[in-house]
């Protein structure tokens, strides 16, 4: 969960919310930046997160009972490398592009994890050669893949700039990462618009996300945050990303 502490309440924004959020920063992206199957590229933005969040297991909470940010939250490399099979479960049976591309995001993630133990080492060997495997089934290098999974990598940084209200304002910019076309980018604000540079995207457009706005401060349970999440109804957050 991406948590955002307001004078009046907390605002949450899951994980699913943000990849939908990440998705549709990359359905604007100019038309020379969509990839060969575009489709499924957008669905591993979208989904590239899914499967992470287990509140029946992992503990939700700070030690005061507020929301935890997921920043904030220490996991154990096991409940990592679960959550981390979990999520390429997911993808492999929806489609072997999205496989290509998460693996290649859990390898960039969670670099140090493979050698926290053997379980760890062997799933993520055996992550590398499925990528080998698979861009035999697609026809593409591991230079095109990873020119590919740039698209991800700068629609996730993005959003979660975005979503954690990270944007500098001041005239101030933040390095959004050295992503697509190999080129740095930056985020920025104006007035009521925010600013990306260089200017990745088709048009000027709306970014547009469900966030909930929790009232209660403190809980008791994981399972107490899940049981008010799933009642409360979300609000619909709205950003402007122009270019100047």
């Amino acid at each position: 969960m991406i948590v955002n502490v307001q004078s009046d309440c907390i605002e949450i924004i899951t994980h699913y919310a943000h990849g939908l959020q990440a998705g549709e920063i990359a359905m604007n992206l100019k038309k020379e930046y969509q990839c060969p199957h575009w489709v499924e590229t957008i669905t591993a933005i979208i989904e590239h997160d899914d499967k992470q969040i287990n509140f029946e297991k992992n503990n939700n909470l700070t030690d005061l009972g507020l929301p935890a940010d997921y920043r904030v939250v220490e996991s154990d490399p096991r409940d990592v490398l679960e959550r981390c099979k979990r999520v390429m479960i997911h993808c492999k049976s929806r489609s072997g592009w999205i496989a290509i591309l998460v693996a290649m995001h859990l390898e960039f993630i969670y670099a140090d994890l493979k050698d926290s133990n053997q379980e760890a080492r062997k799933f993520f060997d055996d992550l590398h050669q499925l990528q080998i495997d698979l861009r035999k089934v697609y026809s593409v290098n591991a230079t095109q893949c990873a020119d590919y999974y740039q698209i991800l990598r700068f629609c996730d940084r993005l959003s979660l700039i975005i979503s954690q209200d990270d944007v500098p304002s001041g005239g101030r910019k933040l390095e959004i990462n050295k992503s697509i076309a190999g080129i740095p980018y930056f985020v920025s604000k104006k007035e009521d618009r925010i600013i990306v540079e260089p200017w990745p995207f088709a048009h000027d457009f709306t970014l547009t996300t469900e966030v909930y706005l929790i009232k209660k401060i403190k809980f008791e349970s994981s399972d107490q945050l899940q049981d008010c999440l799933l009642n409360e109804m979300p609000v619909l957050k709205t950003w402007q990303i122009a270019k100047r």
